[in-house]
């Protein structure tokens, strides 16, 4: 297992992956992750060639399975509001489902255009067992490179209790929710 350090792009609509010294477009519109912590909005600046504003700390395992880190952002859109939705709607842990985040294009009346972030529940990988894969763990779910005070976040054990039994029959599609957030279209 790796870690991985992801970056989304709200201005452009790109998804990144750092690699190394660099930043690489990722080839996909969206980002699967099995969310394991977020930590509460919190006020900063964590790059000098942004504006203060709140942000959310993600950890979560990529598609790859790799322990990944990324921030979502709030910019002058309030664009944490679809995560904060999203997670409410839930009603589960974040970590029992698949969370699809998809950078959505918005348009104003006077032509700016901009992403906000879009969530959407799937189903955990067919046969994953969280309890298992996370076992001998013990990387921190609060990326320690950035110069944010997130509070403290919870046990891995919390973590790991957290996860469902098994998947091991194939999901029932029928049965599934829609939780894409909404959004709003902003002047």
């Amino acid at each position: 297992m790796r870690i991985q350090h992801y970056r989304f792009n709200r201005s452009q609509g790109l998804i990144y992956r750092e690699v190394g010294q660099q930043i690489q477009p990722i080839n996909e519109q969206h980002l699967d992750a099995i969310i394991l912590h977020a930590t509460p909005p919190i006020l900063g600046r964590p790059f000098s060639n942004m504006l203060q504003q709140e942000w959310i700390g993600l950890c979560f395992l990529d598609p790859n399975l790799d322990w990944s880190y990324a921030l979502l952002s709030s910019g002058n859109s309030n664009a944490l509001r679809s995560f904060l939705d999203y997670r409410q709607n839930l009603k589960a842990p974040l970590n029992s489902v698949t969370t699809r985040i998809t950078l959505d294009e918005q348009n104003s009346r006077t032509g700016h255009t901009w992403f906000m972030y879009d969530f959407e529940a799937l189903n955990l990988p067919y046969g994953f067992d969280g309890k298992t894969y996370l076992e001998n763990i013990n990387y921190p779910l609060v990326d320690t490179r950035l110069e944010l005070p997130f509070s403290p976040p919870p046990s891995l054990d919390e973590i790991r209790n957290q996860f469902p039994s098994v998947i091991s029959s194939k999901p029932d599609k029928q049965g599934s929710t829609d939780l894409r957030t909404q959004f709003m279209i902003w002047d």
